[in-house]
């Protein structure tokens, strides 16, 4: 919790922070909502005049280009504002834990300071997660072939094994933990980040799963608020996304600031043991 907290305050005084993320979940959900309105209309036209729609192939390829546009233009600036977001987020982050004021002016530095790190962390990424599943494909072919025995299936036998593959996944996504937070602050290469995000993590593993999952629980609490007020035009996006950037910046916030206590040798020895495991 001393973590949580200390994150906590850093963005209640660095406020400016949540910035990015907030402009970059907030502009695509005011171009997505309104277009789960045009969903419902043009499924109304097309139970109006279905025989026509299903008579003319033209027609009804155009009704559905119609409601597509809306969503396709919020995923488009989806992407394309968290590729600037995230990594500006990481780099403000940097700058608030020197001491200094974070200020709108700093923005473009943020940004063109990480960003390259951010695109090496999603190529990185994808390249991780295809050898995984690779990997957990052959898994869950071998477990089926082993569980088989002649027409008999050992059920318990299977379910234990894919339950234990499931649960060496999520350890295994908790040690990347720090992947990024150590490329941004310690300006590591990508496989040397990993690394050193392993053996941070060695260090406080329970804080990190806990903290993580309070975040998550949190988090869903406040979103299932927030889906209430969904039918309202612009507060129900509005509110999504703040609770979206909440979560976002407070858990890299957090990231962040354990990753420099654990790996700040002064910070460390006077830290409080029964915080850091």
């Amino acid at each position: 919790m001393k973590y949580l907290k200390a994150a906590f305050d850093f963005l209640v005084k660095h406020w400016i922070v949540l910035v990015p993320v907030f402009v970059a979940t907030f502009i695509p959900a005011l171009l997505i909502r309104p277009s789960a309105g045009n969903l419902r209309e043009v499924w109304q036209e097309f139970n109006l005049n279905r025989e026509f729609y299903v008579a003319n192939t033209e027609a009804f390829q155009a009704l559905i280009t119609s409601a597509r546009t809306g969503t396709n233009s919020g995923g488009m600036f989806a992407t394309i504002l968290n590729l600037a977001a995230f990594p500006m987020t990481a780099g403000l982050i940097k700058l608030g834990l020197t001491g200094e004021n974070v200020t709108f002016n700093d923005f473009t530095t943020a940004l063109s300071e990480n960003i390259v790190k951010y695109l090496k962390l999603i190529f990185g990424g994808i390249l991780l997660g295809l050898a995984v599943g690779l990997v957990s494909v052959i898994y869950v072919i071998v477990t089926f072939m082993v569980t088989f025995s002649g027409d008999t299936l050992n059920l318990f036998a299977l379910i234990g094994l894919l339950l234990l593959l499931v649960l060496v996944l999520a350890v295994g996504a908790v040690f990347f933990t720090f992947w990024f937070a150590a490329m941004v602050l310690d300006d590591l290469t990508v496989m040397n980040a990993i690394k050193k995000s392993f053996d941070s993590v060695k260090r406080c593993f329970w804080t990190v799963v806990g903290v993580t999952l309070l975040i998550q629980i949190l988090t869903n609490i406040l979103s299932g608020i927030a889906g209430g007020f969904g039918g309202i035009p612009l507060v129900g996006a509005l509110l999504s996304s703040v609770v979206t950037t909440g979560s976002t910046v407070l858990t890299m916030a957090f990231t962040f600031i354990l990753y420099r206590s654990i790996n700040n040798q002064e910070s460390f020895e006077t830290t409080d043991e029964s915080v850091i495991y």
